[in-house]
């Protein structure tokens, strides 16, 4: 409820401030009060048609509400956005029909990301792609970049060799901590939203965010740390630096490899 509040003090400290959501709460109303608090981008997650999108996200309105919040960011001049989907096994052989439905929609900006086995995603195979579905995934992302209809990139999930110069506009990098940094809706604070929410670097309530942005996200910064296992002897460390800091579980260890799965 206080989020306005808190882009207001971000804004007023000259700061650009966006925002990820599933739209479940996005009216029109709640969008003037976000732009006129200085709202300057926004992400919403869209997982495929209704199927698919419902079966991730588990709220029988999540399809219809993401699509009207889809709708209502596209027609507001001047607001950055763009569309994030989690592809899953089922979502594979539809990427190129559920392009054309972006298209359709006036979608101009469109993220892709794969699921990593964490929380449901470890016991359901079908949250996650193979090894196979993940190439196939690449394949597509290439191909409608070379068409130019549609703005599509990979995410920020780790660094992808040879595919690197292809599937995004930039060179692979992890920016949280660094030059990113994200609070909850709970108030902590941290590098970015998609490493798990047990670990954070203070909370807004009780924290002075300047402080913890300048003193407590050394791990973020360093990453040395993370030259261990798999990475240890690896010739692409100096590229990657140990992959996606969401990548790494309570112990530090890296969940998987992309670069590995792509060799």
């Amino acid at each position: 409820p206080d989020l306005e509040e808190a882009g207001r003090e971000v804004t007023h400290r000259g700061y650009a401030w966006g925002m990820v959501t599933n739209g479940m709460a996005l009216t029109d109303e709640r969008l003037d009060s976000l732009l006129a608090a200085g709202l300057r981008s926004v992400s919403v997650s869209f997982d495929g048609f209704a199927d698919t999108h419902t079966y991730v996200r588990r709220h029988p309105q999540s399809y219809e509400r993401a699509l009207e919040a889809i709708r209502r960011i596209i027609r507001r001049p001047g607001l950055t956005y763009d569309i994030i989907t989690c592809v899953t096994s089922p979502l594979v052989p539809r990427l190129e029909e559920f392009k054309e439905l972006l298209i359709a929609e006036g979608v101009t900006h469109w993220r892709i990301a794969t699921i990593f086995p964490s929380g449901r995603a470890k016991e359901d195979r079908s949250l996650q792609v193979t090894d196979e579905e993940f190439r196939r995934v690449l394949e597509f992302i290439r191909r409608t970049r070379k068409e130019g209809r549609i703005d599509l990139s990979y995410a920020c999930e780790g660094f992808l060799g040879r595919y690197e110069a292809e599937v995004r506009d930039e060179f692979y990098q992890c920016a949280a901590g660094v030059s990113v940094a994200s609070i909850r809706v709970d108030g902590s604070i941290s590098g970015c939203t998609s490493i798990r929410a047990n670990y954070h670097q203070g909370n807004i309530y009780r924290d002075r965010f300047w402080e913890v942005w300048q003193n407590r996200f050394e791990p973020f910064r360093d990453r040395e740390w993370m030259r261990r296992e798999q990475c240890a002897d690896c010739d692409m460390f100096r590229y990657c630096q140990g992959g996606g800091m969401h990548l790494r579980d309570d112990e530090g260890r890296l969940a998987f490899c992309h670069y590995e799965r792509l060799k």
